[in-house]
């Protein structure tokens, strides 16, 4: 199964393993998943692991999150968004993850993003809860 992961929900899995989106990365972790992800994504997981609250629970340095960041392009398929359309969410920052979805033949945007789970009837949008529950 073909996923992206909001980059919130990816984040919470790092700083939480026993959690919900814990247990999604673990199953990608045992190759039961295929995450998706682009270019534009990965800044953003670099830019929130830079972020005090999230460095102070998981203790990374620089050199750490860069290595992160790198070996995620090789964990990921990684995919090109650009000439992507999209109905653009509420919020523009969230485009990005719809481009993926679309443009990734993803099954899934997992996410607890309230604005990009009211776009379930156009898009495959999945909370985490309900993906654990119904496809894990």
């Amino acid at each position: 199964m073909r996923i992206v992961l909001d980059t919130n929900v990816f984040v919470s899995g790092l700083m939480i393993p026993k959690s919900l989106p814990g247990k999604i990365l673990s199953s990608w972790q045992n190759n039961s998943l295929v995450v998706v992800s682009c270019t534009e994504q990965l800044m953003e997981i670099a830019q929130v692991l830079h972020y005090p609250k999230i460095n102070k629970r998981l203790k990374w340095g620089e050199e750490r999150i860069l290595n992160f960041i790198r070996s995620l392009k090789y964990q990921c398929e990684i995919t090109n968004i650009s000439g992507v359309t999209v109905k653009t969410p509420s919020d523009i920052n969230d485009e990005f993850l719809l481009k993926c979805l679309v443009s990734g033949n993803a099954d899934f945007l997992i996410t607890g993003d309230s604005d990009l789970l009211s776009m379930n009837a156009l898009y495959p949008i999945i909370s985490v809860r309900d993906f654990v529950d119904q496809r894990l």
